[in-house]
């Protein structure tokens, strides 16, 4: 900045007028941080350090913490077994969302399984991608159907109980 003169402290206060202050008589010189000695910043960086590392530490809890919790709220259905009652997805907006019943027939790996209609026709067997299929609730033994293969006639069991309201 060069420096100033009275001719031009002149033209400035005729040019901004008498009570308003200059720009440059604001601003001060800079005043010099004092030297640190080699204690002295082997000191603060190390406080700085600390400070930097407790606050790495809480993110970190922080992160793992909502990373256990959405783990936790992702509830994933075990994989079908041999004789699980299942309805598949319908990829159609316009019809139900699930079809069947259907029955699981075989697991020929942990991604994709084998089904067929349950019930007495026969039908052809489907092969399906186990995220395709939503699991019925566990069947009891009261629903058994016998096949029109079976010789030995299953008896019905008396269901649960129901109380009247």
């Amino acid at each position: 900045m060069a420096p100033s003169t009275a001719a031009m402290n002149l033209h400035l206060t005729v040019y901004f007028g008498h009570n308003v202050s200059l720009i440059f008589d604001t601003v001060t010189d800079p005043v010099e941080a004092p030297l640190l000695t080699e204690e002295g910043y082997t000191n603060t960086l190390l406080s700085s350090l600390q400070v930097l590392q407790q606050q790495i530490g809480t993110n970190l809890e922080k992160q793992q913490d909502k990373q256990q919790a959405r783990l936790n709220s992702d509830t994933t259905q075990r994989a079908p077994k041999v004789g699980d009652v299942a309805y598949t997805l319908s990829g159609n907006q316009f019809r139900t969302k699930f079809n069947g019943p259907y029955e699981v027939i075989k697991n020929p790996n942990q991604h994709t399984c084998i089904i067929s209609e349950l019930g007495n026709q026969p039908t052809p067997d489907l092969k399906v991608n186990i995220h395709k299929l939503k699991l019925s609730c566990r069947r009891f033994d009261y629903l058994k159907i016998n096949g029109p293969n079976q010789s030995e006639v299953q008896t019905a069991h008396q269901g649960p109980v129901l109380r009247p309201r």
